[in-house]
């Protein structure tokens, strides 16, 4: 390609390097794609220094988006130059859930940034179906979003709020922002409350008109909602604590509905008691993972762009932009964050994402 190519490669676990990489090689039917921007996920995280790679050496991200390079000769939607967003999950296009388009649910799927070789890198070659177009309007970086706030709109869209009713979110990070902005778009928004650590993430909440919960340390805050609000009609877990996870039980009335959206971070344990509860409120657990994706007007992608091209304010959800270059510097500092113990005092972290270098604007 004339260049040399740069990746951000997980070699081991703990172990980053950013180094020189072989030049992709496209299929028929792919585009070659130039990353323009890649958001940096929490599972990466977890990938990068919790042993939770599939295998080494690793190139991870799933969060991109770009501009088309070349393309196969068997490509006909796209042309060199496009603007594209990637959807990450490569299906088998053979199972039972693949011929029913319920593409996240293969049994035999494949995943850019974590089975393969994902887009922390200059170039990632990917499947013309895997493309989803981005218009001229919508900024890259931006489109680097389309991914968690597709899985934020489909754990939205797992419930139904009627007139009356009242749904908590547990957690205000990047997914717990896009549902609360999804809902309060649709229902009235302070039928919503969202519950979180962070002042600041909270203080966006309430710029949608949702109610805002501030969970201080050593409150009994599960407590203490219940008591001033006894309890809410949905429950829709974004944050992956373990702890937070048990409280939605708790926390939905009678008939209510509980939706599992976050990734989880230790062992569930579930006493008699909190299973009891399950079978006597009646309740209706949803699992809820990655996004309906099927290149029609009315998937979970389609109402994710249409919410960036609406909502100009979900920029400033992009707290930090960082070039590749400075990758494993940005992963320790996100792994650091993670630990309270080392966390900087007011900082607040919602998304960060590489870009080209000179729009990082650092």
């Amino acid at each position: 390609m004339g260049e040399k190519l740069k990746a951000l490669v997980l070699e081991e676990n703990g172990v980053l390097r950013y180094r020189d990489v072989a030049d992709p090689v496209i299929g028929r039917d792919e585009c070659l794609v130039r990353i323009k921007a890649a958001g940096i996920c929490s599972s990466d995280i977890h990938r990068a220094f919790e042993s939770g790679a599939y295998h080494y050496p690793l190139i991870m991200g799933h969060e991109l988006s770009g501009v088309v390079e070349t393309v196969g000769p068997d490509v006909r939607q796209f042309k060199s130059g496009d603007r594209v967003a990637v959807f990450p999950l490569l299906p088998c296009f053979e199972c039972e859930f693949c011929r029913r388009e319920f593409y996240a649910q293969c049994m035999k799927y494949d995943y850019y940034g974590s089975r393969r070789d994902g887009g922390f890198a200059d170039f990632l070659a990917v499947p013309e179906w895997n493309l989803f177009p981005v218009p001229d309007e919508v900024d890259l970086a931006a489109a680097a979003l389309l991914e968690p706030f597709s899985v934020g709109v489909h754990a939205a869209r797992k419930i139904t709020v009627q007139a009356g009713q009242t749904v908590a979110v547990l957690g205000a990070g990047i997914i717990g922002l896009m549902v609360s902005r999804f809902l309060a778009a649709t229902v009235q928004p302070d039928q919503i409350f969202v519950l979180d650590r962070n002042v600041l993430k909270l203080r966006i909440a309430a710029d949608f008109g949702c109610q805002t919960v501030l969970i201080l340390p050593g409150l009994d805050w599960k407590k203490e909602f219940i008591k001033q609000t006894g309890g809410v009609d949905h429950v829709i877990e974004t944050c992956g604590a373990a702890e937070v996870y048990r409280a939605t039980v708790d926390l939905a009335k009678h008939h209510g509905n509980v939706v599992w959206a976050g990734n989880i971070d230790g062992d569930l344990h579930w006493g008699r008691q909190t299973v009891s509860s399950v079978i006597r409120k009646e309740l209706k657990i949803y699992g809820c993972w990655n996004a309906w994706y099927t290149h029609k007007n009315d998937d979970d992608w389609h109402a994710a762009l249409e919410f960036i091209r609406q909502y100009s304010g979900c920029q400033d959800w992009i707290t930090q932009k960082y070039p590749l270059a400075q990758g494993v510097e940005v992963l320790q500092k996100l792994r650091n964050y993670k630990l309270p113990q080392q966390r900087l005092p007011g900082e607040t972290i919602i998304k960060t994402i590489f870009v080209e270098e000179k729009e990082t604007g650092c």
